[in-house]
């Protein structure tokens, strides 16, 4: 026959291993059917023992406590029951004089008001004791909820391993992207590392698990179910559980697969970007050299025919002047005038030709000092011509200062002539600032060289900067249409834009930026 010590004993082994399997989530209706008839035995043995057996009955309740903390609602009263039931025997059991709870288990001599001191201080420790077990209860079961929403919510795969590498949970989007479920892997070891990851992958859980020190950002590959292999980023960090003890490994793993076919395509194409570049700069190599014959054979092979016909008509008009007849004269000075203007679109081609494949040389440029300068330069050239400058001082860009001062010689230059026939002749130089529309950025600063004078009519704004395209005849204006051409192309190499607005006979206005 069973005795009570032995009746105890085996229910404290018995209730030891349900707790594990309770607060592992393994529990079922049986178990806490076998829970109840244990603790049914343990009070049928309860009047058998003395005082000298409170130790057990000490350890039993302590269990019973630490049962408390799971999320089973059915659990916790079954618990809090036993313990009250347990209390109220030992109040009525005569020849029991300590406490259970909240004593160090000495003897206590009771009688009388003392007898009723104890038991309201039993039931107070009771009420205090049920009310820690339940608000433990409550908190754990809240962090059960927000732990399990979290997880179940989250778009990466989330699998929780026991110390032994085996799942114990997975989220949703763990089945979605790999196609495996909780009932298929729970206690399993997946084997979906493919063989080149495998040892990579060993080092990696043995690390987390034994220092407890967490990973993030690391890249591996995975199977699915399906044999498919996946790009995985993986975050893995050591868990513990209610006494802090290490339990296990947590680990999120993120599909990265776009990602990296992403990377793979913006290689190849980095791959046939620097192919065509190398290809292009070898084309534009080859038409730098033919500029460079072409500039060449202007500048010697052509002029030299040029200046020989100059020459010889100009012979001609000085020695054989008595011989001609009027309109033969008249064609000489023709001759001669042709093949100067056509000695001087030369020397403005070639000038083109300089600032498209000159080097550049950046520095910083007082740009108002530089419109100073050039307008000065105009005013010397023509002192009986009275024109208002204006200009905004104070104005530095950062640049070429050679090809710059091309580029306002040209601009001031227009406007110098284009305001010829304007009694009160004014040229203004400053900015504005403009904001890119579309664009978050500070706004863009964009100078100007307005003028008072010809104008032009916007439909024809497209042929401004075209070389040699013409707005005014020559004879209203000279030039050789080269001029805008020029401002356009420093401007560009300075990675600006440049555009022109006008109204005829009541000004124009250029505008740029670097």
């Amino acid at each position: 026959m069973t005795t009570p010590d032995e009746t105890i004993e085996d229910s404290r082994t018995e209730l030891e291993r349900l707790r594990r399997r309770v607060l592992k989530g393994e529990r079922d209706s049986a178990e806490l059917r076998n829970l109840r008839d244990r603790l049914a035995k343990v009070r049928e043995c309860f009047y058998s023992l003395g005082s000298d057996r409170l130790e057990n009955i000490r350890r039993l309740t302590g269990l019973l406590g630490e049962l408390a903390g799971t999320d089973d609602p059915d659990l916790v009263d079954l618990v809090a029951g036993g313990i009250r039931a347990e209390e109220k025997r030992r109040q009525a059991d005569e020849s029991l004089q300590t406490h259970v709870f909240g004593h160090e288990g000495s003897d206590v001599k009771s009688n009388g008001a003392g007898d009723c001191t104890d038991r309201v201080a039993a039931e107070e420790a009771l009420r205090i004791s049920e009310e820690r077990y339940r608000k433990l209860y409550e908190k754990s079961k809240r962090g059960e909820e927000i732990y399990r929403s979290l997880i179940d919510s989250s778009a990466d795969a989330i699998v929780i391993y026991d110390m032994l590498g085996r799942v114990i949970h997975v989220s949703p989007s763990f089945t979605e992207i790999f196609g495996w479920t909780l009932e298929e892997v729970k206690g399993k070891r997946i084997a979906y590392v493919p063989d080149s990851e495998r040892e990579t992958t060993m080092h990696l859980i043995e690390k987390v698990i034994r220092t407890g020190v967490p990973v993030t950002g690391f890249e591996t590959k995975r199977y699915t179910r399906d044999g498919r292999i996946l790009d995985l980023s993986v975050m893995a960090s050591r868990y513990h559980d209610h006494e802090d003890k290490p339990s296990g490994m947590l680990v999120i793993l993120s599909d990265i697969s776009e990602r990296k076919l992403a990377e793979q395509e913006i290689r190849r194409l980095n791959v046939e970007l620097e192919r065509r570049v190398a290809q292009r700069t070898a084309q534009l190599q080859a038409a730098n050299e033919e500029l460079q014959a072409f500039s060449y054979s202007v500048s010697h092979d052509l002029r030299a025919p040029l200046r020989s016909i100059d020459g010889f008509s100009q012979v001609l008009l000085e020695d054989y002047s008595t011989s001609l007849d009027t309109d033969g004269r008249d064609c000489l000075r023709r001759v001669r005038a042709a093949s100067q203007r056509m000695a001087q679109l030369i020397d403005d081609l070639l000038k083109l030709s300089r600032v498209t494949r000159s080097d550049m040389n950046h520095e910083k440029v007082y740009l108002s000092g530089l419109v100073g300068i050039v307008a000065k330069g105009l005013q010397e050239i023509e002192a009986d011509r009275k024109v208002e400058f204006i200009i905004r001082p104070g104005l530095v860009v950062y640049g070429d200062k050679r090809l710059l001062k091309i580029a306002i010689e040209n601009l001031l230059g227009n406007a110098w002539k284009f305001t010829r026939n304007r009694e009160h002749a004014r040229v203004e130089f400053g900015f504005v600032k403009e904001r890119v529309h579309g664009k978050a950025e500070a706004p863009r600063t964009v100078y100007f060289v307005r003028d008072n004078g010809a104008g032009f009519d916007m439909k024809y704004a497209s042929k401004l900067f075209g070389p040699f395209q013409r707005l005014h005849g020559e004879k209203e204006f000279s030039g050789s249409g080269i001029g805008l051409a020029t401002v356009q192309r420093i401007i560009h190499r300075h990675g600006g834009a440049v555009w022109g607005e006008g109204i005829v006979d009541r000004g124009a206005t250029f505008y740029f930026t670097l």
